[in-house]
């Protein structure tokens, strides 16, 4: 099996997809990138332009990050109570 290297794989600097704006939301914007790319990838990978031309500013609002936050949040905070709940009922 021969797996690839950097110098393979192309490398794209996208300027004009949101970013953030505080030191805090990079996970969720890598979260979310990544969870819109997978489940809406662009259609055309020929060209660094066809790429900027689908991943561009409009292809989510900075708000949808204080929503991903919010769900993350809730979601790590779900399983930490599970975890409690499983640890005691082992005590027992």
């Amino acid at each position: 099996r021969q797996w690839l290297s950097g110098k393979e794989l192309p490398s794209y600097v996208l300027k004009h997809v949101p970013q953030q704006d505080n030191a805090y939301d990079c996970g969720c914007f890598v979260v979310h990138f990544i969870e819109l790319f997978a489940t809406n990838p662009p259609k055309d990978f020929a060209s660094k332009e066809a790429i900027d031309a689908a991943l561009n500013r409009s292809w989510f609002k900075v708000g949808d990050i204080f929503r991903k936050r919010a769900t993350m949040l809730d979601k790590i905070e779900k399983l930490r109570h599970r975890a409690v709940l499983d640890k005691a009922r082992a005590a027992v």
